[in-house]
């Protein structure tokens, strides 16, 4: 039993030693029906109440516990298995270890936008599920990661058609994409790309008012905090 990928392995090597790290009884992928298998599923159920309700009510329905999953790809659950087994959400360099890290490697924009997308769909799949554990691991490696890497204007087209407006994972990408903007990161072909995505600006725009918005509570809070001043102790003094 073991995860077929439908791409080349060779291009994938990353994702082909995180396949071999796995428990390869975990996993079987029907190249028929598209549908898989989990097993055992006491860890299945230990992931979430979502996937706890799922086996309870496939189980008092007599049926097998085979599972379709559209909102996913090999990759992103690939690391879901991963983090089911015990072993947490594989630390983001160890996705580019075969490029030494260095952003001036021919691999490493095509690893970084397939690195994104794994995460982007991974965190769908998270958001599916209610696995809130798994979810802020998830964000954890994409701020470590983007804190390092801009976003592709593929990450930002995924985000945007796949999450709500929201949603906390598409304002980190439309943030981390403006801080690029502003610090002339991107290439023209990049610009154009990522203006041309359907809803961005309306995205940015909503960023902007939100960020607009806050200034305006944040300098309310301050104005009522001077206007009542402190006592001798330097607490805010609180008026007869």
């Amino acid at each position: 039993m073991e995860l077929k990928s439908s791409r080349n392995e060779e291009d994938h090597s990353a994702c082909t030693r995180l396949r071999k790290r796995l428990p390869r009884y975990f996993l079987h992928r029907s190249p028929t029906s598209k549908k898989s298998l989990l097993h055992p599923k006491g860890l299945l159920q230990n992931a979430s109440g979502s996937f706890r309700h799922w086996v309870r009510t496939k189980e008092q329905n007599d049926e097998k516990l085979i599972m379709n999953l559209p909102a996913t790809n090999d990759e992103a659950f690939q690391f879901f298995l991963y983090w089911i087994s015990g072993n947490g959400v594989p630390p983001w360099e160890d996705y580019f270890c075969d490029v030494s890290g260095d952003h001036k490697h021919p691999a490493w924009p095509r690893r970084s936008r397939e690195y994104q997308l794994t995460t982007i769909r991974l965190w769908v799949f998270t958001e599916l599920w209610e696995i809130a554990e798994l979810q802020d691991e998830v964000m954890r490696c994409l701020l470590e990661f983007l804190n390092r890497n801009i976003v592709h204007p593929s990450a930002v087209n995924e985000v945007l058609s796949t999450t709500g407006e929201e949603c906390v994972l598409r304002k980190v990408f439309v943030v981390a994409t403006i801080s690029g903007l502003l610090g002339k990161a991107y290439t023209a072909d990049d610009e154009r790309r990522l203006v041309a995505i359907p809803a961005f600006l309306r995205a940015c725009q909503k960023i902007a008012e939100e960020k607009e918005e806050q200034s305006l509570c944040r300098g309310w809070r301050m104005e009522s905090w001077n206007v009542k001043g402190r006592d001798s102790e330097g607490h805010v003094a609180t008026g007869s």
